[in-house]
């Protein structure tokens, strides 16, 4: 090998060895990846819920979003929620939550296990409390102390922001059948209740 074989050799070694961020292949443990508190809410959602792998992944993907909520009335009764999300297409992120907790739930340590089993079931706990304070207390308690506190703020505060304004304005956009059913037989109900 002649010496400027050996000169492209070592440069091309130099620059393999000061690439930045992980080796190619190699992952970011659980706990210590940004995106764990989705990686929990979408594992909750697929074995707590029932929900499936993309319906789940869609579900987490507008909760855990930074864009802020928005609160329309669909008829009387009934009150539609809907965010945008922080990447181009839902789809897309959707699917990369999905990927992201399905590797991760199979390449667990033990530790890792033992906080995804406590967050998703505090967080089906909490879910399932139906808004009683009472019940809502120990989950809320338990998903502090492993961590979720800033995160349960951030959503708390998208979620109070759009419930502050009183008058919701009507929802624009198509709205699915079942909804507009659901909307009519709670406002006939209502009316013969009074």
């Amino acid at each position: 090998m002649t010496a400027s074989g050996r000169d492209r050799e070592t440069l091309i070694a130099q620059r393999r060895a000061s690439r930045r961020g992980r080796p190619r292949g190699s992952t970011v443990p659980l706990l210590q990846h940004p995106r764990r508190f989705e990686t929990a809410a979408w594992t909750m959602a697929t074995l707590g819920l029932g929900l499936g792998p993309a319906n789940a992944a869609a579900a987490v993907a507008g909760v855990f979003s930074t864009r802020p909520i928005r609160a329309e009335a669909v008829g009387e009764l009934l009150i539609r929620l809907s965010t945008g999300i922080d990447h181009a297409t839902l789809k897309g992120r959707a699917d990369s939550i999905r990927r992201r907790a399905e590797a991760a739930v199979w390449a667990r340590t033990d530790a890792e296990e033992a906080w995804l089993v406590g967050s998703c079931g505090a967080l089906l706990n909490l879910v399932t409390s139906e808004g009683d304070a009472g019940r809502m207390a120990v989950p809320l308690m338990e998903l502090r102390e492993l961590g979720w506190g800033p995160t349960l703020l951030r959503i708390a505060a998208r979620i109070n922001a759009a419930a502050r304004s009183s008058n919701l304005p009507p929802a624009d956009g198509p709205i699915p059948r079942q909804a507009l059913r659901l909307a009519e037989a709670l406002t006939r109900k209502a009316k013969t209740m009074q």
